[in-house]
């Protein structure tokens, strides 16, 4: 499950405007991975810690992975930072939709009933 956009601004790379964004979903190595960055000493603020977060999540057609750091976060553009985080949230909404349907089917197929063979001792 990915959001794809375009950065209203973009980002200079090699002499070249980068605008295509993709945003993948938070996973748990996300959270991990922010104790053992570079960055940890600087990610206490909730602020900072999400715009890390959504670094991790972010790929920019054209820039290294890499390159996508706190201070590339940091420095980008009010504009771009707007668009990417309503790709979270429309992302955040489709994840929602996705795991309603698949609560849907868990019922309909009666998971969690007492006769589904699973130990409740």
């Amino acid at each position: 499950m990915l959001e794809k956009g375009m950065l209203p601004i973009g980002v200079m790379f090699n002499e070249e405007r980068l605008r295509l964004f993709t945003l993948r979903p938070l996973k748990v190595k996300d959270t991990f991975s922010a104790q053992a960055s570079p960055d940890a000493d600087r990610l206490g603020d909730e602020n900072m810690l999400g715009l890390y977060l959504l670094g991790r999540r972010l790929t920019i057609d054209g820039l290294p992975p890499e390159l996508i750091c706190l201070d590339f976060m940091l420095d980008l553009y009010d504009g771009d930072l707007a668009e990417i985080m309503a790709a979270d949230g429309r992302l955040a909404n489709a994840v929602s939709s996705f795991r309603g349907q698949q609560n849907g089917i868990a019922a309909q197929a009666g998971a969690g009933a007492d006769d589904d063979g699973l130990f409740r001792g």
